[in-house]
């Protein structure tokens, strides 16, 4: 039985397992919608003060030093680009190149 046999739904012979790979997929994309639309909580501020610290999230480098928490958001934000758009509203905090 293959692993993705074993993710597949009891109702598909599966064993209902999900898939981790998936799971951390989307978690990842949730903390990068909370850090983009600047979201109240404890891992947006640690990352706007640990990494971000006034600079832009789109454009921030993957460093060597950093947590692995920070390097996998980093690495899934090209595919969280694609799901966001930015409000422009009064344009104040709008940066016309970056935003998505």
């Amino acid at each position: 039985m293959s692993c993705n046999d074993v993710c597949l739904p009891y109702t598909e012979e599966g064993l209902g397992i999900r898939n981790l790979e998936t799971v951390n997929h989307v978690a990842n994309m949730r903390h990068i919608w909370h850090i983009v639309s600047k979201k109240k909580n404890l891992c947006v501020e640690w990352v706007t003060r640990k990494h971000i610290r006034g600079r832009h999230f789109w454009l921030m480098p993957i460093s060597a030093e950093s947590s692995w928490i920070w390097r996998s958001f980093v690495k899934e934000r090209d595919k969280a680009a694609h799901f966001i758009q930015h409000q422009i509203g009064n344009g104040r905090v709008t940066n016309m190149w970056l935003d998505p």
